[in-house]
């Protein structure tokens, strides 16, 4: 099984701070570009690289800055999201009538 990082963002945190989830992707791949790479791949269904890489991107993903508070303190990734090891989202199922996964064309 593919294991990856996954970014779950916390809605109540985000709307306390103010910060709509397009930010926080572009912020992500901001500074994905700005580091040379996290040394995992970015995607729609999450962050991928080997196990080592993955230890030193959850440290930088928590890292990131996502704006500031009215009194000038950094608001990061941490502050509104949990960053977690998951398994890869399964894709190319297909389900029929109730009845189970069937094979697709």
């Amino acid at each position: 099984m593919v294991k990856q990082y996954q970014i779950v963002l916390d809605p109540v945190r985000l709307r306390a701070f103010n910060i709509p989830q397009a930010k926080v992707i572009e912020a992500v791949q901001r500074a994905n570009q700005e580091t040379g790479g996290f040394g995992a791949r970015i995607g729609r269904s999450g962050i991928h690289g080997s196990r080592e890489r993955l230890s030193a991107v959850a440290r930088r993903l928590r890292k990131i800055p996502l704006s500031t508070t009215d009194s000038g303190v950094p608001v990061r990734l941490a502050d509104v999201a949990r960053i977690q090891i998951g398994p890869e989202m399964r894709r190319g199922i297909a389900e029929l009538d109730g009845e189970g996964e069937v094979a697709g064309v």
